[in-house]
């Protein structure tokens, strides 16, 4: 399997954006996939209008490509003249199909939080494919982690997403970590259930989820060593799977996008969105493309 062969990189050129060509370089030669590199300049940035953006920005892609993506093959240097840098993204990645999407981030306080929120975000939301997110405290630029964290609600979009965390784990021959975030009776208050009828309730659930995910972890993930499976109770399951990939000292998140819109969107989408914002390592947003879908 082949998840990406058309990968999208768009850049300021900025230090953060040079440590996702970085990663896109190593994913690039994982998959065997081509890069189109982008960037995007505002119509009215030219400090005079004989001023050529678009030959000037084609010059400096040129140059990140000799620097950073030798030995892959590289498609279009694309010089985008927009007014909205999300937009020109999830555009460009419509028109020419691409698989994913990796962006370099400017952190995740302060304003650059709020950088975060404002192009990240949106692209993120709006992108027709996979999302990868890299930090930029990341060691891990060039992508040789030592665990994966891979996030599961057993749906099929998550089996997607458990698949390209499996050809990850299998190339970069790491480990990987199968994890599912359960809250029984969500909508009840406490004062609902009594304790001794809930117990048995959550421990015959535990044991149907568990079982799921070990039939997951041999199923998609055999011969995948070190594996193991994580069962965590929590009612905010962007918070628990963010610890988690904290404490464990995790490397590299998969998450699933439902590709939903309005309340499914923020009822499911939402949460995969918000650890990709939140995790302080890079998270890799899985998005089936709509010409990829079945039916």
């Amino acid at each position: 399997m082949e998840p990406f062969r058309n990968i999208l990189l768009p850049t300021d050129f900025s230090t953060h954006a040079m440590q996702a060509a970085d990663m896109t370089h190593r994913l690039a030669r994982l998959f065997d996939a081509s890069v189109s590199l982008v960037h995007v300049y505002h119509p009215e940035a030219a400090p005079d209008p004989d001023v050529d953006l678009g030959r000037i920005t084609r010059e400096q892609l040129d140059i990140v490509r000799l620097t950073r993506l030798t030995d892959i093959k590289v498609g279009e240097l694309g010089a985008l003249c927009h007014r909205s840098y999300p937009a020109a993204i999830c555009e460009y990645a419509e028109a020419h199909r691409a698989d994913l999407i990796v962006l370099g981030t400017h952190g995740t306080t302060g304003v650059d939080r709020r950088l975060l929120g404002d192009v990240a975000e949106k692209v993120m939301r709006h992108a027709p494919c996979s999302v990868l997110l890299v930090r930029p405290s990341s060691h891990l630029h060039t992508l040789a982690p030592r665990t994966i964290l891979a996030t599961t609600d057993f749906s099929g979009e998550a089996e997607r997403g458990v698949d390209i965390a499996a050809e990850l784990v299998r190339r970069l021959e790491c480990g990987v970590v199968l994890l599912h975030v359960h809250n029984l009776l969500p909508s009840l208050p406490p004062s609902a259930v009594a304790q001794e009828d809930l117990v048995p309730a959550q421990s015959s659930v535990d044991s149907r989820l568990l079982g799921g995910l070990e039939h997951l972890r041999k199923t998609k993930l055999h011969g995948h060593e070190p594996s193991r499976i994580e069962l965590l109770h929590d009612k905010n399951a962007v918070r628990a799977i963010c610890d988690y990939a904290e404490d464990q000292e995790i490397d590299f998140v998969v998450v699933s996008s439902h590709g939903k819109t309005g309340i499914k969107h923020f009822l499911i989408g939402g949460v995969a969105e918000k650890v990709a914002q939140q995790a302080q390592c890079p998270v890799l947003l899985v998005r089936i493309p709509p010409w990829q879908r079945a039916g």
